[in-house]
């Protein structure tokens, strides 16, 4: 599976911990994850008149880890787009934390998503690292 970049938001007290959590990935905002090779959710039927919605690829369906939460919908520039919470089971006494699913809604038939884990800068000896 192909790594998508990461943005990332200083929301640490320290500075440096965030300037070097940030030389690990590359900050790259919302345009920079919607020009990121996505995943391709498949449309789905409703059972009420004139609704249609999308499903997740076969993947994220039916993963025992990854549970959706919550939903919001939005915009930015002129593209439509969903966002969805996620929570992780722990597998094998560890926890993945949190993640968000940025769903670009401009194309119902065929939306594109990406997925962002949710992570925490650390300071280690060897550098900065990420906590769920």
């Amino acid at each position: 599976m192909a790594r998508t970049p990461i943005e990332l938001r200083r929301i640490a007290n320290d500075p440096a911990l965030f300037h070097r959590a940030a030389a690990v990935g590359t900050v790259v905002g919302l345009a920079g994850l919607l020009a990121a090779h996505p995943f391709h959710a498949r449309a789905s039927d409703l059972p009420w008149e004139g609704m249609s919605g999308f499903r997740w690829r076969f993947r994220d369906t039916w993963s025992q880890r990854w549970w959706p939460q919550g939903i919001a919908l939005g915009s930015s520039r002129g593209v439509p787009f969903a966002v969805v919470s996620w929570y992780a089971q722990p597998r094998r006494g560890r926890g993945a934390g949190s993640r968000v699913t940025v769903v670009d809604l401009r194309d119902l038939r065929r939306p594109k998503y990406w997925h962002v884990l949710l992570v925490e800068p650390r300071a280690t000896p060897a550098g900065a690292i990420f906590d769920p």
